[in-house]
C-alpha cells in the first residue's frame, strides 16, 4: 500500500522570522556593542530575576541601570564606585 499523506506547506519566510533578522531600531544616540562580564550562578540568576521582574531583555536592563534610568541608590556602608 503507497501512502498518501501530504505535507502541509508552510509559507516561508514567516513573517516573525523576517521580523528578527531586521536589528531593532536604536533607542539611544548610539549603537550598542557586545560586552561580556563574569559573575557567579547565583548573581546571574539574581540579575535574570531582576530582568524578568521589569519585564525587559538581560541588554536593555544593563543599560537602563547604566544610564541611571533605573536607579540603584547609593552604596552602602560608605563604600565607594571603582
Amino acid at each position: 500500500m503507497a501512502e498518501t499523506t501530504q505535507k502541509r506547506k508552510r509559507p516561508y519566510p514567516k513573517p516573525i522570522s523576517l521580523a528578527n533578522l531586521r536589528p531593532p531600531s536604536p533607542r539611544y544616540d548610539e549603537p550598542k556593542a557586545r560586552r561580556e562580564l563574569l559573575v557567579t550562578p547565583d548573581g546571574w540568576r539574581g540579575f535574570k530575576a531582576l530582568a524578568k521582574a521589569h519585564g525587559l531583555s538581560l541588554g536593555e536592563f544593563a543599560e537602563r541601570i547604566g544610564r541611571g534610568i533605573i536607579p540603584l541608590g547609593t552604596p552602602a556602608d560608605g563604600a565607594k564606585a571603582r
